[in-house]
């Protein structure tokens, strides 16, 4: 009994965990794109307010904030529990915000960096409409670089089953 509830608890972490790592990706790099194509213009000063906000505030402030305005005041997610899919979405969202934020400016300041390379700026003068497809490939690969820090959290959910599983065994 204890093992299958051990399993169903790793197994809905590992979903919003999962989730977190999607939602996190499909932010932040739009987020870092818009804010360094729009460098010194209001979208990327908005960009760049939100992802310091969400540099500074502590996650569990973040999800508290959540749960009063979409839970408790709109009603529109539950509180507590993950019994639907409205269950995941403030969780995926407090728990990725550092990383978003992170990972968008991560993305910006790349990305400025190399459209200012002398590469860019050649193949822009010899008439190349859209280089950022350069530009946004190294972006990527510096983000690549640091979502492998987020994979501990995963090797960490596994040693922790298996050491229940051994657990258990031995106890017998």
């Amino acid at each position: 009994v204890l093992s299958s509830a051990l399993l169903t608890a790793e197994d809905a972490s590992s979903l919003q965990f999962s989730m977190g790592s999607v939602f996190v990706l499909l932010a932040s790099i739009p987020m870092g794109i818009v804010s360094a194509l729009k460098n010194g213009k209001w979208q990327d000063m908005l960009v760049m307010a939100l992802a310091t906000i969400g540099v500074t505030i502590p996650s569990f402030v973040i999800a508290t904030a959540l749960i009063y305005v979409f839970s408790y005041r709109l009603g529109w997610t539950p509180m507590y529990g993950v019994d639907k899919w409205q269950g995941y979405i403030l969780p995926m969202i407090a728990m990725g915000g550092y990383s978003v934020s992170f990972l968008a400016r991560l993305m910006r300041s790349s990305l400025l960096e190399v459209m200012g390379q002398d590469y860019i700026r050649t193949a822009r003068a010899k008439g190349v409409t859209a280089p950022l497809h350069l530009a946004v490939d190294t972006g990527m690969s510096r983000i690549g670089y640091s979502c492998c820090e987020e994979s501990l959290a995963d090797i960490e959910k596994i040693t922790k089953l298996v050491a229940a599983e051994v657990a258990k065994y031995f106890n017998k």
